[in-house]
């Protein structure tokens, strides 16, 4: 039964028809979002470091912050402004990400001289810190010599299995991600999965490998239906 739990609870996003994959020419991705919008069947295409189910939430991208003098772990994920849409996230105030807003998008050197950068929470980055009011509150990532203001909150979701705690995270905008989600029609799958293909090997010479995000999901609880297989075996034999 607890198996079955993880395997059908809400995760807090939308994972049915949405298909993933890795691209690694950063410097195309808004050519080829713009060539799969084309296409009335893809209806939304975002692109990230962190796909859902992947793991790909690791270690290395945990940042401390300071707020009012005190320390705060978070991990960082770095997303583009069709990333709410895309998954079907909840935002529970403020704004999402907007690319023609010059501070919403992670900037570099001397694009960006006062190192102000604007960011989304998770709500358990809201509690963990205890932010009564998080809209426009202003975190320092010292080791990156950063400013960082809070413009809005995802609701929580799970990027990774029930097995793992939903962790303090922050969201910054990046436009050169390196994995592709498309929210695509459930009419007629195998041609749209077809046409992305296709997209994708004009700009790269070879062809995606495409997934879909709820198989992501599955994978991870492979060993433990496995598990569960060996107990009604044991059960069965007592």
């Amino acid at each position: 039964r607890q198996i079955n739990y993880m395997k059908n609870a809400e995760l807090g996003f939308g994972k049915e028809h949405r298909v993933i994959f890795s691209f690694d020419f950063r410097n195309e991705v808004d050519v080829l979002k713009n060539m799969l919008l084309s296409n009335t069947s893809v209806i939304n295409v975002s692109n990230t470091s962190a796909v859902p189910g992947r793991n790909t939430v690791l270690d290395d991208n945990v940042g401390v912050m300071t707020y009012e003098g005190n320390e705060y772990s978070l991990t960082r994920t770095t997303v583009d402004e069709g990333y709410l849409k895309t998954l079907d996230l909840e935002l529970v105030e403020g704004r999402f990400f907007e690319k023609d807003r010059f501070l919403d998008n992670y900037l570099f050197g001397d694009d960006n001289p006062n190192k102000n950068y604007r960011i989304l929470l998770n709500e358990t980055a809201v509690k963990t810190i205890g932010l009564v009011n998080p809209i426009g509150a202003k975190l320092r990532f010292e080791r990156l010599d950063r400013n960082l203001e809070v413009i809005g909150v995802l609701k929580d979701f799970h990027l990774n299995s029930l097995n793992n705690p939903i962790i303090p995270m922050y969201f910054s905008c990046f436009q050169k991600n390196n994995q592709i989600i498309a929210n695509i029609s459930s009419t007629d799958m195998a041609s749209t999965i077809q046409f992305i293909e296709s997209e994708v090997e004009k700009i790269t010479g070879n062809k995606p490998s495409i997934t879909f995000l709820d198989d992501e999901f599955e994978r991870q609880y492979r060993s433990d239906d496995k598990f569960a297989e060996l107990v009604g075996y044991f059960a069965t034999l007592a």
